[in-house]
């Protein structure tokens, strides 16, 4: 299947509003979302500001204003502007965030993937005030325990969507939904994705830009299943999970296309099952675990296979396929925005962030191959 994209597209502009001539107030959340973002704990901030842990957790908590020199001590110290810290947003708490993640991820590794994803979204949705992101799809809500759990939703997403056959650009689809995938802008190697959800912007995902293709689509697949399944789902994380890879595995490759492919096979037939990774854009592992699943193999063929995969090394890292993806929809906005007529200065002032925070938080899509010299910074 071709997806056809639809990148954003800017239908009207406006002018870029400041924040208006008062007394400038830091918003405890957003205090919280930049310390978490730039992977600082408490006490790294109080050290850096000459307070402390108390006040820093006071002004997070909104019981000590942020005001005055304190606010431009904070904003030098994250590394910001005043205007970023003062303004209003409401961050996606970790609880309200969809991971996927070891289990054994840290904490403050865990705040600080939301974090960036929240940033984003904020500066997605002020950039997004200047114009209008236009997509051919909508992104449905489907309660999973009315269709027989995420395969049926699954299948749902795939009729609505008009999808017959592979998928063959699993990104490209997501943003054809208006769903923005960006790359995090530092090493996570413990979260392969998070993803957030916001009235300005459909969602964001993001997403490691590491991973191998075939875990890079399946991880975009399962974060969708959570998008369209778990809105206001009261599933204990564990199970949501499960329901959200049942849903990559069908979205990707439904079993009715696999199963006389996979009926009774063997590793003899190893040749055979990798052939259908190529095709599907699946790891050998999801496709074991569709056969069984699907009862196309008993538990000990089941096992067997594992066995197998593992002593070939097959199991881990990136195997040759033509599954390269690559996120576009926000470098085409910002372009979009250039070409409109929109300086880098006056779109790093509506996103109230530094240049380099935005080129960072882009990545691949930063339309400017060297960015230009900012004169002055606004704060």
């Amino acid at each position: 299947m071709t997806v056809d994209t639809l990148f954003p597209t800017v239908t009207e502009t406006a002018a870029v509003t400041p924040i208006a001539s008062r007394q400038v107030v830091g918003v405890p959340a957003m205090a919280r979302m930049i310390r978490e973002a730039r992977g600082l704990l408490v006490k790294d901030l109080a050290d850096m500001v000459g307070r402390s842990s108390s006040y820093v957790s006071k002004v997070e908590a909104g019981a000590v204003e942020l005001v005055g020199e304190p606010l431009h001590e904070y904003a030098r110290a994250l590394d910001v502007g005043t205007d970023l810290l003062a303004t209003k947003y409401d961050p996606v708490a970790l609880e309200g965030a969809h991971f996927r993640s070891h289990t054994s991820t840290p904490m403050r590794i865990r705040k600080q993937a939301v974090a960036e994803a929240n940033w984003a979204h904020l500066f997605l949705e002020l950039l997004l005030d200047l114009g209008e992101f236009a997509h051919p799809r909508a992104l449905p809500q489907v309660d999973a325990d009315l269709v027989g759990g995420g395969g049926g939703v699954a299948d749902i997403v795939r009729r609505t969507w008009r999808i017959t056959g592979r998928i063959e650009n699993m990104t490209a689809l997501l943003e054809s939904a208006g769903v923005f995938v960006l790359t995090f802008p530092h090493d996570h190697r413990h979260v392969d994705a998070v993803t957030v959800r916001g009235e300005g912007v459909t969602a964001v995902i993001m997403v490691r830009d590491d991973l191998p293709p075939e875990r890079r689509r399946w991880t975009l697949a399962h974060e969708l299943g959570h998008l369209v399944m778990d809105d206001s789902s009261t599933l204990e994380p564990r199970m949501l999970e499960a329901r959200a890879d049942a849903f990559a595995g069908q979205f990707l490759a439904p079993f009715e296309d696999l199963a006389d492919d996979l009926d009774n096979i063997t590793p003899s037939q190893i040749e055979q099952l990798d052939g259908l990774r190529r095709y599907w854009g699946i790891s050998l592992a999801a496709l074991v675990r569709t056969a069984y699943n699907g009862g196309c193999i008993t538990e000990h063929q089941y096992r067997y296979w594992f066995r197998v995969l593992n002593a070939q090394g097959k199991l881990r890292g990136a195997r040759d396929g033509q599954w390269i993806e690559r996120p576009q929809a926000a470098g085409m906005l910002v372009d979009n925005l250039r070409a409109e007529g929109y300086s880098l200065q006056e779109l790093v002032g509506q996103a109230r962030t530094r240049a380099g925070d935005l080129e960072r938080r882009l990545g691949s899509q930063w339309p400017w191959k060297a960015a230009p010299t900012l004169t002055s910074v606004p704060r």
